[in-house]
């Protein structure tokens, strides 16, 4: 509010005081703003998602989804992305992670419990369940650590001369894998050197559970799942400064949700029984049975403050470091209902999916 009240058209905090306070007396101005001559691209991206938020909490969701997609092809135009070709990683990442790998693998990470890994689509419920186990005495929050992707990055560094990641995995010693797991561990124990779990909430961790297996045969590693449409529209209706490259385009955002989906079925199939899913919609309909459930899956006894998880003062460092204040609400299930009528490509790419 004071940035603003010292410039009015800063347009990035134009968007990010209309996610937190969504004020309709505040959208003439911006329109004004918006349609402003020689307005750079980036202050009329900023502008439009404003404009989305304000407009979708007034109910106006017509007018609210022509600004949010106006924002987001104007964030297209500077993202390089290829959906065909991460359609083909994910391919590769199901032949290189195979049952006979992982075999080879059996005795070459740590059979540490330390970790528990949070996995799924960014908007599918990560961090309340996070913050729900955070509430925990025994679990530490940990946010969303970049280790597996820096992992990722130093084993093709050292073996992709041979051949590309993930296929050159396969050239890791036990050695080297003991090694990543160590340093793991030790990051995790810089954040707390007591608890009996640390969680890492980093959601496209779910690409990298062949890794994860390796390096930690007994972690555990829950799976959040939403409905498809409510998962893809809460992504593509909200601004991500860097990554998540592929939520600014619907037609991109459908693909990527079904290879998300086929490569979570293969490391179901590879790992059976072993990934606790948690689906959305049942959490914030049971709270309390679903919670239990997590904190019996964590190998701990239940704690009454994982009900309470919204009087937390820990940090959250994301887009749902509001809603986590609040109790359990319901608010966003069928969220996607209110733009049917925008969505016609999107409810086709995603009418083979029910979950």
């Amino acid at each position: 509010e004071k940035a603003i009240e010292l410039r009015p058209d800063f347009a990035e905090a134009q968007r990010n005081l209309a996610r937190i306070h969504p004020d309709p007396s505040k959208a003439s101005a911006i329109e004004e703003m918006l349609g402003g001559s020689s307005l750079p691209d980036a202050d009329a991206m900023h502008f439009n998602f404003a404009l989305g938020a304000i407009y979708g909490h007034s109910g106006d969701y017509d007018e609210a989804f022509t600004h949010y997609s106006a924002g987001n092809a104007l964030k297209r135009k500077t993202i390089d992305y290829d959906r065909k070709e991460y359609s083909r990683y994910v391919d590769r990442l199901m032949t290189a992670y195979s049952a006979e790998l992982l075999g080879e693998f059996a005795t070459a990470g740590s059979d540490s419990e330390l970790p528990l890994f949070i996995v799924g689509m960014p908007r599918s419920g990560t961090t309340l369940v996070e913050q729900i186990l955070s509430s925990h005495p025994d679990i530490y929050g940990a946010g969303e650590l970049a280790a597996f992707g820096r992992f990722e990055e130093q084993i093709a560094e050292r073996h992709s001369r041979s051949e590309p990641y993930p296929k050159c995995v396969r050239r890791c010693s036990d050695g080297e894998l003991r090694d990543y797991a160590d340093r793991y561990l030790e990051e995790l124990r810089e954040h707390s050197p007591s608890a009996q779990r640390v969680t890492d909430k980093m959601p496209s961790n779910f690409a990298r559970i062949g890794l994860i297996r390796a390096l930690f045969p007994k972690a555990r590693i829950v799976h959040c799942r939403r409905n498809a449409l409510d998962t893809c529209v809460s992504n593509y209706l909200n601004y991500f400064a860097t990554g998540n490259e592929y939520s600014f385009d619907l037609r991109e955002l459908g693909r990527y949700y079904l290879d998300y989906e086929r490569l979570m079925d293969h490391w179901d199939e590879l790992f059976p029984d072993s990934i606790y899913t948690v689906q959305y919609e049942e959490l914030v309909a049971s709270q309390e049975p679903v919670s239990r459930g997590l904190v019996d899956y964590a190998g701990l006894d239940w704690d009454d403050r994982c009900l309470s998880f919204h009087e937390q003062d820990r940090a959250v460092h994301n887009l749902s470091s509001q809603q986590v204040r609040q109790a359990m609400y319901s608010d966003s299930v069928d969220r996607w209902k209110r733009y049917k009528k925008h969505l016609g490509e999107l409810v086709s790419m995603l009418s083979g999916t029910n979950k």
